[in-house]
């Protein structure tokens, strides 16, 4: 082989190796030639990128605001449908919840004009106080037809009346439940004790349904005892 054949041969192997070595990573040096190897260094991400997302971390805080406005609005309709309280009364004769010494009974008439009992009468001394069985507002207090009379309107639109009391208070007064309005005066009918009324507008209301029913107990029977 000549000279120039050799050259050219071994040029070639040394342009082989060396390309494979750039390929791999490894620098060789071809003779007669510098070669330099520039390592490879990641370029940092700069401080202003932005990384993406997921979808769950977006939607957290949409969910979360949607849970609260679903909890609220569920908040204010149960506060606004649920039954109000039924409002409280007591006997203005002793000032207990139920009531006690009825000595004449309700007896509403078809109409109005017709003769009735408009209200019911509490067995009651002259000269004892008479309560008023609810808070309220003195809407009258003064003489009808000869008989003295105090009338207390109410928050959930009942008014109730009583007769014959002097009073202690006037119209406009504010009272409260159980509070003294007035003293018994002697009876202008043939019926004793305090009568008292109710009414809700035009419509008479039998004022025992104000209080609360009086608990029945039953008494057990002797053992061996018969019926």
């Amino acid at each position: 082989m000549s000279a120039w054949a050799c050259s050219a041969a071994r040029s070639q192997r040394e342009d082989t190796l060396l390309s494979h070595s750039l390929t791999s990573g490894q620098a060789v040096a071809k003779p007669g030639v510098a070669v330099f190897h520039r390592p490879v260094t990641p370029v940092p991400l700069s401080t202003g990128s932005r990384l993406s997302t997921p979808a769950s971390l977006t939607l957290r805080p949409i969910v979360r605001g949607m849970r609260t406005f679903i909890i609220t609005v569920l908040t204010s309709l149960v506060a606004f449908f649920a039954p109000t309280p039924a409002f409280a009364y007591v006997d203005p004769s002793t000032g207990a919840s139920t009531a006690s010494g009825v000595i004449r009974a309700f007896d509403k008439p078809a109409q109005n004009w017709l003769p009735g009992h408009r209200g019911v009468d509490l067995r009651l001394t002259v000269g004892a106080d008479v309560l008023a069985s609810g808070s309220g507002v003195v809407a009258f207090a003064g003489m009808v037809v000869g008989t003295p009379t105090i009338s207390i309107d109410h928050a959930d639109g009942v008014r109730t009346t009583y007769q014959p009391v002097h009073p202690l208070v006037a119209t406009g007064d504010l009272v409260e439940e159980g509070s003294v309005i007035g003293r018994l005066a002697h009876p202008t009918t043939q019926w004793p004790g305090l009568q008292w009324g109710a009414k809700r507008g035009e419509d008479y209301l039998n004022p025992l349904s104000l209080l609360s029913a009086p608990t029945i107990r039953l008494k057990p029977s002797p053992a061996g005892g018969g019926p």
